[in-house]
């Protein structure tokens, strides 16, 4: 099973040069967002990542888009370090030195069969150090797509 957490380091150094490069300039825009595709990360799964600076506050939302013939169990994080927890709302808390990062609940969605756009459960689960995100039962021969977003929050 492959793990993308080097894949959001990756963007992570992105988004933080980027951010570090545009607070040089001075010219602070009330807002800026950026986007990054990575392509199967895992079979059939792509990836796509928001960093959004909105008035000095920087989040990540990251945006699975699971093909026919992928399988959304293969998603998974890998923390290595004591501390992180799924609190009872469902989001994830994982506490660092500098800063505690707090990821909010998945949402999923698929268009039907009739062009409707459908939730379906979605939420993270622990397995060792691992966090994987799980589904409710969706069509399988339709595109599924996993929303969450995470933010940094300074002690």
């Amino acid at each position: 099973m492959k793990n993308f957490s080097i894949l959001l380091l990756l963007a992570l150094a992105v988004f933080t040069m980027n951010v570090s490069a545009h607070n040089t300039t001075g010219n602070e825009p009330a807002s800026q967002t950026e986007t990054m595709v990575y392509e199967n990360v895992y079979f059939n799964i792509d990836l796509v990542v928001y960093s959004e600076i909105e008035a000095g506050t920087k989040s990540m939302k990251y945006e699975f888009v699971v093909y026919p013939g992928g399988d959304p169990r293969e998603i998974s994080m890998t923390f290595s370090r004591e501390g992180e927890e799924i609190l009872e709302d469902g989001k994830v808390v994982v506490s660092g030195n500098v800063a505690d990062l707090i990821s909010n609940t998945p949402q999923a969605f698929q268009e039907n069969g009739r062009g409707e756009i459908e939730s379906v459960d979605a939420g993270f689960e622990f397995n060792g150090n691992a966090c994987n995100l799980t589904t409710g039962d969706y069509e399988q021969a339709q595109i599924l797509t996993i929303t969450y977003q995470q933010k940094s929050i300074l002690p």
